[in-house]
């Protein structure tokens, strides 16, 4: 909507939640002060609530809204922080007035709750002097790729409820090292796939909810496209022969489309700036997210199922345990997966980081099933 009206607002309000969840950080990021840049006019405003005035500044809050403050100076010329119930980013391409009262004054408006006494209470030095100490705080911008702000979130949550290191995280790794030690050669391999198909797939959909919005009908068509995928896979996987090498070429090829996905990832969230806003452009800027995040999720389900596929028939399944033993291992490595990319590698590395490290695990497995020295046997 904004890409098509450049230059055609005075006013754009931001009404969404704090960027605590990755859900919301992408409406306070580098790539979209860039987009609001562009949609408001040369004496325009866009204003964004940071979240509630602090009354102690934690250094991950000062953290947070100076991510975002950064993210927004890149794009806009004048960029404040204005105290209120809610911090208040303004920013703008024309110089920014500070005397607010005075302006409500000049212009005879009238209103109802944003009076003089309020004014003068929220404006009040000791809390403008805060939010500019907050704004020179050094940072890195909040992206797309680096979410810093919902990375600082975590950590102020954390250190509220005491916690050196998030729990859960701690019993997933605990659990993962136990399933590594327990495993069979044709388990591993499962484990592998099951927590990069649970991680890429949540990467992918996190990569097109950040170029087309959120995404509620989209997500039943891309996790169809997976199952979708799945099934083929499986149904290829049981052609060639059930050899550890074999398995180990195929979990090659799932880290090759880990790579893809993250040259998808890094394509997707420069659009903006790679694509001139004319109309064909952006018909392709609408099409390219949703087709390749459905060809990319179809290929990680064609690539999970062939390996479930060939493991299965690996394990030569006669008793009833070692179905269990198969499903156990595609099960806990996609637990393990959807909970460390999205509540610990995507906040506090990015996503670039969270698919290297799916690909690493999966080219480690296959160098581990193709030398036979993967588990117990």
């Amino acid at each position: 909507y904004l890409l098509e009206r450049p230059r055609a607002f005075d006013a754009i309000l931001v009404t969404v939640l704090p960027a605590t969840t990755l859900l919301a950080n992408r409406f306070f990021t580098r790539e979209f002060a860039r987009l609001l840049s562009r949609s408001i006019s040369s004496v325009g405003l866009v204003a964004v609530p940071l979240g509630a005035f602090p009354q102690y500044v934690s250094q991950e809050t000062a953290r947070t809204f100076a991510a975002i403050h950064t993210a927004f100076a890149s794009e806009f010329r004048y960029v404040r922080l204005v105290p209120s119930d809610v911090v208040l980013l303004i920013a703008s391409h024309a110089p920014l007035g500070t005397d607010i009262i005075a302006e409500l004054q000049r212009r005879n408006l009238a209103t109802t709750y944003v009076r003089r006494s309020f004014l003068e209470s929220a404006l009040a030095p000791s809390r403008i002097e805060t939010l500019e100490r907050i704004a020179n705080v050094q940072t890195p911008p909040n992206t797309n790729l680096f979410p810093v702000a919902v990375h600082q979130s975590l950590r102020r949550w954390l250190r509220e409820f005491e916690d050196p290191f998030p729990m859960l995280e701690v019993a997933v790794l605990v659990v993962v090292a136990m399933a590594l030690f327990m495993l069979r050669r044709a388990e591993a391999p499962l484990f592998a796939a099951g927590f990069s198909s649970a991680a890429l797939e949540y990467v992918a959909l996190l990569t097109v909810q950040i170029a087309v919005g959120a995404l509620y009908f989209l997500t039943t068509v891309l996790v169809t496209a997976f199952m979708i995928g799945l099934l083929l896979g499986a149904h290829w996987g049981n052609r060639p022969a059930s050899t550890q090498r074999n398995i180990s070429y195929i979990l090659l090829g799932f880290a090759f489309l880990a790579l893809l996905e993250l040259g998808f990832v890094a394509l997707i969230v420069q659009l903006d700036v790679i694509l001139p806003a004319t109309a064909p452009m952006l018909l392709f800027r609408r099409i390219l997210p949703t087709a390749g995040g459905l060809l990319l999720i179809w290929s990680l389900g064609v690539a999970t199922g062939a390996v479930f596929s060939l493991c299965a028939r690996l394990s030569r399944i006669s008793t009833e345990s070692r179905p269990a033993r198969v499903y156990a291992a595609d099960f806990i490595g996609g637990a393990a997966g959807a909970i460390l990319l999205s509540t610990l590698l995507v906040p506090t590395f990015g996503l670039p980081a969270a698919v290297l490290a799916a690909a690493g695990l999966l080219v480690v497995a296959a160098a581990q099933t193709a030398g036979g020295g993967v588990g117990r046997r």
